[in-house]
């Protein structure tokens, strides 16, 4: 039977797995349909860095002789719809999005007291490097994949009100090579139902304060580099976290002074606040984001810059704060209860 062997985007996947060897290839060129992420298929995007070493020695003669290519690495970007697992969380059961957060430098602690078992992500010092393939099924044969060994990543949380909160990844690592592999799709998960932003409890502060707010983020901002090596195969052994600077964004109605007190809070760099909010309301498929990392959120969030706007013909004043530390990688954490 003939058949055009045009690659579909939604046959295309992510396979994620932690290292045991840093910068070391932990699938030998072999994935399994566990390996595989449900990412949102139009959101994948690969990109090799630019490596072209021009040559222009050539004798007094105007023009180029062949480039040189050098140190191979690549980036690659995909999102993910929030979701629990519907069943009582444990170390084998995990939300799909718990690989690509340890991928971040965040820690899992899994609490499994019965009947309020939950999972926490919160940031650490400590990373887990992750290989990354990315694979094109190509019908009638071997699927096309690009392989990154030594990887990490950074991740923003967005939503907008009644709809999905969608999770934005961003890694980085050495582009060990592309190669032709069996092609394994994923497990479909059909329940629980994507949680909403909806009775979202979200506040901010000692007073509570919960002002109307349509729009939401949460940026980690991991700052990466790349670590050179000459005896690495590609030139670069992986990636290193040197920093981050977690941020939220809101757009808050305009109101009354009295009522938030922002401008004291521009003014004089304080006072600090809590915050906390969730996606979702049901045990087991909700999370909740919240600055400090505590379980009772301490007051480390800082207003840092606000503007005034409008959305839908409403006054609006997007604000952005920054989640701080205290005694260390206390800045933020989210967790599915």
């Amino acid at each position: 039977m003939a058949e055009f062997t045009a690659s579909r985007q939604f046959k295309i996947i992510v396979a994620m797995k932690p290292e045991t060897v840093a910068g070391t290839d932990i699938f030998l060129d072999t994935i399994t349909g566990a390996d595989v992420l449900p990412v949102i298929p139009d959101s994948v995007r690969f990109t090799q860095d630019a490596n072209e070493i021009e040559n222009t020695m050539t004798a007094g003669n105007l023009g180029r002789g062949p480039s040189i290519l050098g140190a191979t690495t690549a980036r690659l970007d995909f999102g993910m719809y929030i979701r629990g697992t519907g069943t009582a969380y444990s170390a084998g059961n995990r939300p799909k999005v718990d690989l690509p957060f340890r991928g971040c430098a965040l820690a899992a602690t899994v609490d499994a007291t019965g009947g309020a078992e939950k999972v926490t992500y919160q940031p650490t010092s400590t990373e887990e490097l992750m290989t990354i393939y990315v694979v094109c099924d190509v019908p009638g044969g071997n699927a096309l994949s690009f392989q990154m060994v030594g990887c990490l990543g950074t991740c923003t949380l967005s939503g907008r009100a009644g709809g999905l909160m969608r999770a934005d990844f961003s890694f980085q690592g050495s582009l060990e090579e592309r190669k032709d592999i069996t092609y394994v799709g994923g497990t479909i998960a059909l329940t629980p139902v994507f949680p909403t932003l909806k009775s979202a409890a979200f506040q901010i502060g000692s007073t509570n304060y919960a002002p109307r707010i349509a729009n939401v983020s949460f940026a980690i901002q991991n700052v990466m580099r790349y670590l050179e090596s000459i005896n690495a195969v590609s030139g670069v052994a992986g990636v290193k976290i040197f920093d981050r600077k977690p941020e939220l964004t809101i757009d808050p109605e305009a109101d009354r002074e009295v009522t938030s007190t922002w401008w004291v809070q521009l003014r004089d760099g304080g006072p600090l606040n809590d915050m906390s909010f969730q996606v979702g309301t049901v045990q087991y498929n909700k999370m909740q984001i919240r600055v400090s990392a505590a379980s009772s959120p301490a007051s480390a969030l800082q207003l840092v810059a606000q503007s005034l706007g409008a959305r839908d013909g409403i006054l609006t004043l997007p604000s952005r704060l920054l989640a701080t530390i205290s005694a260390g990688n206390d800045d933020f954490a989210f967790m599915f209860s």
